[in-house]
């Protein structure tokens, strides 16, 4: 096969999941020898713009990640096109009937359609029972590249920078290796729902000083991040920071925190749950579709639907090394025998042939 010019379209929010996804294929096209560019589907207002930027830049095809925030613009895209499903767009926005009659003329125009999880393929077969010839189930793959230079010091650095005064005083003060850290890493938006924990964080960090949830990643929705940071203020023990480089997000997550926390109402695959796995690190994840067909409980990782379940999951991993030990290992024999960056780069060149064929 000759090689291609590609559109890779997607939400490319700074640290955030659908970022290193996209980056991550891009680098499988581009080893072929592909041209392959990444176009956040923010920069562009309608079709016909998306139209025009496709014949002006002489695109042979496009693959798009989410029927609503990519495929929206690929009614008239002159070039063949495949979609990969994000997640929301199946768990949330096919409930929004003007949402799901672009998104099914998105799926009936697609040439394939990549679906993370069997669990997800499946939900887009009950949507679009006709859909089934088209879908490929592709586990996401996972590559870490934890920083060698970034420390608990840093880390704790980070913190004292969001915490208030009492909780910075009291971060100067602790231990260095003392502090049992819960890293939220989620871009802070309704769907991510970071304040579900903040309570029962609270009540115990006030039994256990050591004991932080500290919050990370990009301000995607900034009138919920406005108020998702005033609330934190609220709880002792809850921290909201910034989102951190890739490279220094994973040394923390290695080398600095006791776990993992997820707490989304919808997802796709979540990358910093594969990511948390590859890196030796507990992950307590809530009860939802997208996270238990990634999780087995109390092998892999845990699975809670409760703050107060959610308390009794926790106090478990942070008061119990072996318990952990054993869990991290779970972890990484899923992500080794599950989500291989191989299958995955064979996957999405074969996407591309049958683009172009």
């Amino acid at each position: 096969m000759a090689m291609v010019k590609i559109l890779l379209l997607a939400r490319l929010t700074p640290q955030s999941g659908n970022l290193t996804t996209a980056q991550r294929i891009k680098g499988h096209l581009a080893e072929t020898g592909h041209t392959c560019e990444l176009q956040n589907s923010e920069f562009f207002e309608t079709s016909e713009g998306f139209r025009h930027y496709i014949v002006e830049n002489e695109f042979c095809c496009v693959i798009g990640i989410h029927l609503w925030r990519a495929g929206k613009f690929l009614l008239d895209c002159p070039v063949p096109f495949s979609m990969i499903f994000g997640g929301t767009d199946l768990n949330e926005h096919v409930q929004d009937s003007k949402k799901l009659h672009v998104m099914t003329q998105v799926v009936e125009k697609a040439k394939n359609l990549v679906a993370f999880s069997q669990t997800m393929a499946s939900k887009a077969e009950e949507i679009w029972p006709n859909v089934k010839p088209k879908l490929i189930v592709q586990p996401q793959a996972v590559f870490t590249c934890p920083s060698e230079n970034f420390t608990e010091i840093d880390m704790i650095c980070k913190m004292k920078e969001c915490a208030t005064a009492n909780e910075s005083l009291h971060l100067k003060n602790i231990l260095r290796g003392a502090l049992i850290i819960f890293l939220l890493v989620a871009g802070l938006r309704p769907v991510k729902d970071p304040m579900f924990l903040f309570k029962i964080f609270s009540d115990w960090h006030k039994q256990d000083s050591r004991v932080f949830l500290v919050v990370v990643g990009p301000e995607i929705d900034l009138e919920f991040s406005k108020m998702v940071k005033e609330t934190a203020k609220k709880y002792p023990g809850v921290i909201v920071m910034p989102a951190l480089s890739q490279p220094a997000l994973h040394a923390g997550i290695k080398h600095c925190i006791t776990a993992v926390v997820n707490t989304s109402v919808s997802e796709g695959m979540a990358a910093c749950i594969l990511e948390a796995m590859d890196l030796d690190t507990v992950v307590l994840a809530r009860k939802i579709p997208g996270n238990e067909c990634l999780i087995k409980h109390d092998e892999n990782g845990l699975l809670f639907q409760t703050p107060e379940e959610f308390l009794s999951l926790a106090k478990q991993v942070a008061y119990n090394e072996k318990y952990r030990e054993r869990l991290t290992l779970g972890g990484k024999e899923y992500i080794s025998n599950n989500h291989s960056l191989r299958l995955e780069n064979e996957t999405y060149k074969s996407v591309v042939r049958t683009l172009m064929n």
